[in-house]
């Protein structure tokens, strides 16, 4: 004997009426009622019941819970010569940055040229993609509290560096100490401000004027709303420009390698409310 279930409904005159479902279509409409019930009480990372046939997972997509892991296939454009400028390129859209250290090792890496073989990437992880960059030498090191990474020599590969730095020591502190003079006694005419520029076109034309290489890591760039003239080393020119921009909702500042000639340009750990 089949078996029924009964919905009551009430009648204009108070009294009851008992139609009887099949149970096949008591069974249709318990499965939508359990279905609303487990999509009203689903947590992160459950199962949803979108239909009879399908269902959802309530988590992010493992490519937006991990950025790194995204796959990418690039081509990189002309203007990026060096492992250092492939590395800024790799990174310009998965809102992470280089942590850049000022140590002979790093700065060596990333002034290195760019292979041509690493000029066409993937598809790959954007993981794989920076050591692939670096090479197996070295070690990716990843901070996901502020979204930046770096390199870290391999343990095993120590003993190469120290023997390329006791073989270079005398001649990199030569030219070190060259590029240093060189700089801080560029008086190179006038360092100029024009309004027609943002602080970006600004110090890529400086750098481009003494064969410096501009890092611009900054989330954000200003136009310059005056002219203006420095007159002095190129440091000090930056230095000044930027206290300009001190006041502003989001600072920069600048850092100035002359190991390699890179001007980096980031943004402010403070930021004025």
């Amino acid at each position: 004997m089949l078996g029924h279930i009964c919905l009551y409904t009430v009648t204009p005159a108070g009294s009851h009426s008992a139609p009887v479902l099949g149970l096949k279509e008591a069974v249709q409409i318990l499965a939508v009622i359990s279905s609303m019930l487990l999509a009203s009480t689903a947590t992160c990372g459950e199962d949803i019941i979108l239909n009879r046939y399908s269902t959802q997972n309530l988590t992010a997509e493992p490519q937006q819970a991990d950025p790194l892991s995204v796959v990418i296939e690039v081509n990189f454009p002309t203007s990026v010569a060096t492992v250092g400028n492939a590395i800024d390129y790799l990174l310009l859209q998965s809102g992470y940055r280089y942590l850049y250290e000022d140590n002979i090792e790093i700065r060596n890496l990333l002034s290195l040229p760019l292979p041509r073989v690493h000029r066409s990437l993937g598809p790959v992880p954007l993981r794989t993609a920076l050591e692939t960059l670096a090479g197996s030498p070295w070690n990716l090191i990843e901070n996901e509290m502020d979204r930046t990474v770096k390199f870290e020599l391999r343990e095993e590969f120590n003993h190469f560096a120290s023997d390329q730095n006791q073989l270079n020591s005398a001649s990199n502190a030569n030219e070190t100490n060259q590029i240093i003079s060189s700089v801080n006694t560029i008086p190179i005419s006038t360092w100029q401000l024009k309004p027609t520029h943002t602080l970006f076109d600004t110090f890529n034309e400086w750098t481009e004027k003494i064969g410096w290489t501009l890092e611009w890591t900054a989330s954000h760039d200003y136009e310059v709303s005056h002219d203006a003239e420095f007159k002095g080393t190129f440091q000090d020119a930056v230095k000044k420009t930027l206290e300009f921009y001190q006041t502003a909702p989001i600072p920069l500042n600048a850092r100035f390698y002359t190991g390699n000639s890179v001007l980096v340009v980031e943004t402010s750990k403070t930021e004025n409310k």
